[in-house]
């Protein structure tokens, strides 16, 4: 979904910047010495910076398409019919052009992210609270200038030049149905300016879904009681054998008491 625009009835959009070599050779057709396409460029691009672009729409339909179950290119929808004539559904879409053990990865990977077992950084703004419903997501930071000539990227500078917190997100893990991007312009950390704002537009939107709510609201199972021997089971009466037998009784008899004396 990066670098691209959506049918939604929506004007202004721009395509943001998803580079390549060729791409960089265009944009620096009046510098040769910066047209190459450098083996390093490719790990500043992986994790989202460097040349690349995107917007908030972007982000939102990039982590629905990598949560869907289907694994569907899935578009957005604002509008459902004009006229009564239905428009183009979401999901009529051809599948994702990548191998489902990669999108499965990434889905891990977001998971994790909002997990504190596996260290998480964003696993305490983003708890719902909701039960057995959790969310996956990813933290981010968008740079907002070059840092060359030194200067503070933190709290300490000026508001307009702090970077922005994004976060994406998506939930139930199990059963994926809602998905959402969160950017806040000069929030910093996207663990502390976004998710915290995701985790509560995340729980509206699970709280307003009756079949979420009818989840959250399942009772319990009952914990499997497990007998205790000691206290539920009857004993076994003792084995008192005839007077003839000439075995060791397993009871010895109670002595007969004498007349006129204590016993």
């Amino acid at each position: 979904g990066l670098g691209q625009t959506f049918d939604i009835g929506i004007p202004g959009q721009k395509k943001g910047t998803v580079p390549d070599p060729a791409w960089k050779k265009r944009y620096f057709k009046k510098n040769e010495a910066m047209q190459p396409w450098w083996p390093g460029e490719n790990l500043s691009y992986a994790i989202g910076q460097g040349y690349l672009q995107v917007n908030c729409l972007q982000l939102a339909v990039m982590t629905a398409r990598l949560a869907n179950k289907e694994y569907k290119a899935l578009n957005p929808r604002l509008i459902k019919s004009v006229g009564g004539k239905e428009r183009p559904r979401g999901s009529d879409v051809a599948d994702l052009p990548f191998p489902r053990e990669h999108i499965d990865r990434v889905r891990a990977g977001m998971a994790a992210v909002t997990d504190q077992s596996q260290g998480g950084t964003a696993w305490r703004a983003s708890q719902l609270g909701l039960g057995d419903i959790l969310m996956a997501g990813k933290t981010g930071t968008a740079q907002v200038r070059n840092y060359d000539s030194g200067g503070s990227r933190g709290k300490g500078g000026l508001w307009r030049l702090r970077d922005h917190g994004l976060f994406v997100a998506y939930a139930p893990i199990d059963e994926p149905r809602y998905a959402l991007a969160v950017i806040v312009q000069h929030g910093m950390g996207g663990s502390t300016a976004a998710a915290p704002r995701a985790r509560e537009i995340m729980r509206t939107a699970l709280l307003k879904d009756p079949e979420m709510m009818a989840r959250v609201q399942k009772p319990l199972p009952m914990p499997e009681m497990t007998p205790d021997i000691e206290q539920d089971t009857a004993p076994t009466m003792p084995t008192v054998l005839p007077p003839d037998s000439r075995a060791i009784p397993t009871v010895a008899p109670a002595p007969t008491p004498l007349p006129g004396r204590p016993t």
